[in-house]
């Protein structure tokens, strides 16, 4: 039993050493020797500048559609071929389309020639409705003139019959030519009113030439339309530039955005490349140190050792929020020659300049630190270094400058550090806790 004892004694002891040596080794106090790093002040030029992330995009997209529906018979052009404007791109089989050209092309000339014949109706019945009104005009007044001299024949006549210078014979036959004449103008006159008449069915005459001309412009409309919908078979380039993209094969049925809700089928897309841009997103951070007509520095990952020359154009007004991330889309026109090697959509990057000097002082950035409010640099000095105060310029992120406070003979602290001892892992744990 004492023997068990002294056995478990010893284990419980030897685990303590091992434990107590492991926490010492981990804890025990080392001591940490750091060095300064120290930096002449310079003098150059700093370029304080915001860098940005975007993509290549053309002056203009041109979504080319076709008015017309049906089967493409002719696609002359390719992915990336340069077009001018006027360059036909597109033909569709135009065989309904001519027959319906063809059927309004009848349809007008039997609208004109009912226009030419209701015309020429017209014509001839207002000539004969004059003719027939000149006579009529003669007859009654040959009618009046031989009323009057009947009359006055019938009334000598009676005269003398009372004188007994003529037979009743001789007075009845005065009589009658008299009640005659007076006939021939109520004839003449009815006449006149029949004429009245027929000058009215020539209204109706000229309303079916009305009627007529209203069907030739209906037909002439319908003419323009069918031999629209022929030209709209054939698409033309609207501008010059390059297709950048052609969605569609010969041999292709395609719709009309005119007739299809979707809005018909994309043929291809024209970019307009005279002029490339670079929308760029900046920061809201850093958006309002942009301004129109800054320099740009642009470089793509196609081309690792290129840089491209731009100039600022457009700021945006209005900020993008993704994932509560405000960023302002900036326009960028490339300006540099070497343009034309830029592709749309391509990534690219942008350092925007916001400011350059020249020959001016300056240090690491890092090396500059704020203390009560103020900006300070640490100089190192053959008796000791110094903190000594500094107002700052602007900085590219590497290089700060000093406007004042160093006279550029100086060299700088960039990292304060100290020779310490340190806990390795951390301060020792108080005893007994």
């Amino acid at each position: 039993m004492e023997n068990a004892l002294k056995k478990w004694i010893f284990v419980v002891l030897a685990v303590a050493a091992l434990v107590g040596g492991f926490a010492w080794y981990k804890l025990r106090p080392v001591e940490v020797v750091k060095t300064e790093k120290t930096s002449a002040v310079t003098k150059g030029s700093i370029v304080q500048k915001i860098t940005a992330s975007g993509r290549v995009v053309p002056n203009l997209d041109v979504e080319i559609k076709c008015k017309a529906s049906g089967e493409i018979v002719n696609l002359p052009v390719e992915e990336g071929d340069k077009v001018r404007k006027g360059d036909l791109l597109l033909e569709l089989d135009p065989t309904d389309e001519h027959r319906t050209l063809n059927q309004a092309k009848t349809s007008l000339a039997s609208s004109l020639a009912r226009q030419k014949i209701a015309e020429e109706n017209l014509r001839v019945n207002e000539r004969a409705l004059v003719n027939e009104r000149e006579k009529a005009r003669v007859a009654l007044a040959s009618a009046v003139s031989l009323s009057k001299d009947s009359e006055a024949k019938a009334a000598r006549t009676r005269e003398l019959l009372q004188r007994k210078l003529a037979s009743a014979e001789e007075a009845e036959s005065a009589e009658t030519q008299a009640v005659q004449a007076r006939s021939d103008i109520e004839t003449s006159k009815l006449r006149e009113a029949e004429l009245d008449a027929k000058e009215k069915a020539l209204e109706l005459d000229r309303q079916e030439i009305e009627a007529a001309k209203a069907n030739v412009e209906s037909d002439k409309l319908a003419l323009e339309i069918a031999d629209q919908r022929v030209k709209n078979t054939r698409v033309f380039a609207p501008l010059g530039g390059v297709i950048t993209q052609r969605s569609v094969q010969a041999g292709q049925i395609i719709s009309s955005p005119m007739s299809n809700v979707g809005g018909g089928t994309t043929i291809m897309i024209i970019s307009d490349l005279d002029k490339i841009f670079v929308l760029a997103s900046v920061d809201e951070a850093d958006i309002g140190l942009v301004k129109e007509g800054q320099k740009a520095v642009l470089r793509v990952d196609a081309f690792p050792g290129e840089k491209f020359q731009g100039e600022v154009q457009r700021i945006s007004p209005r900020g993008i929020n993704t994932s509560n991330v405000v960023t302002f889309e900036v326009k960028i026109e490339v300006l540099s020659q070497n343009k034309d090697m830029l592709k749309p959509e391509m990534t690219a990057s942008a350092d925007i300049i916001i400011e350059v000097r020249e020959s001016v002082l300056g240090v690491p950035s890092e090396a500059v630190f704020r203390k009560n409010g103020s900006e300070f640099v640490t100089v190192q000095l053959p008796a000791g270094n110094e903190d000594r105060p500094v107002v700052t310029g602007i900085s590219d992120g590497q290089l700060t400058q000093i406007v004042s406070g160093l006279s550029g003979e100086e060299a700088v602290i960039i990292k304060k550090q100290q020779v310490e001892s340190k806990w390795q892992g951390g301060p020792p744990m108080p005893f007994g806790r």
